[in-house]
């Protein structure tokens, strides 16, 4: 479905655009290929409509992101603060969207609730999304540059915080945060030690 022609005249070429994706794992969140219902082989795309003034899906290198009451907050790291930061992922769940993902899960992994999923937050302008979002009369939009992206944002849920009716909000931690354990684990320095058998230690 495209966009309609009088929602187009409200939207900057330039405004930014998040859309997010919840990509499962096998043997943790599902088997085989037995993807849970509404995913593109494990993976849910989303987008939260902000700067889009729509209520539709909207298309981005081919792939469908379905709108959804969508809030991420804390992804800024402290300069006072060492630690990865922990943001919090909250979803609507008014139409019981995501606890049927999280019934499906746990019947695999049972009280799982989407611990480990891969969390993806993409930032890209509303130019770049695919030109089906748009009419044809609307080229200064409807662009035929290749998708420009900011970097990802990679997190993975951490725990399941609320559920309820209304909303279901999560803890994300970094790739790089795994509890205490951060990488790189190991020291390197310059001093040379002497070698054992050939191989140096």
């Amino acid at each position: 479905m495209t966009i309609p022609t009088e929602d187009l005249q409200k939207i900057s070429p330039s405004a930014k655009i998040e859309l997010f994706e919840l990509e499962l794992v096998q043997n943790i969140h599902y088997t085989g290929t037995s993807y849970p219902s509404g995913s593109d082989q494990g993976v849910f795309r989303f987008h939260n409509g902000i700067n889009m003034n729509t209520s539709v899906n909207v298309i981005f290198s081919t792939k469908s992101y379905t709108r959804i009451p969508i809030e991420a907050t804390g992804f800024e790291k402290q300069s006072s603060n060492k630690s990865s930061p922990r943001p919090t992922l909250r979803l609507s769940n008014v139409f019981s969207t995501v606890t049927s993902i999280m019934q499906a899960v746990n019947q695999v992994t049972p009280r799982n609730d989407l611990s480990l999923a891969k969390f993806t937050r993409k930032t890209t302008l509303v130019k770049y999304l695919d030109a089906t979002n748009f009419s044809s009369s609307s080229p200064e939009i409807a662009v035929s540059s290749p998708p420009q992206l900011y970097p990802d944002e990679i997190y993975f849920i951490e725990r399941k915080v609320q559920e309820t009716q209304n909303i279901v909000e999560f803890e994300l931690r970094s790739a790089l945060d795994f509890g205490n354990k951060r990488i790189p684990s190991r020291i390197v320095t310059r001093t040379k030690f002497p070698s054992v058998g050939g191989f140096a230690v």
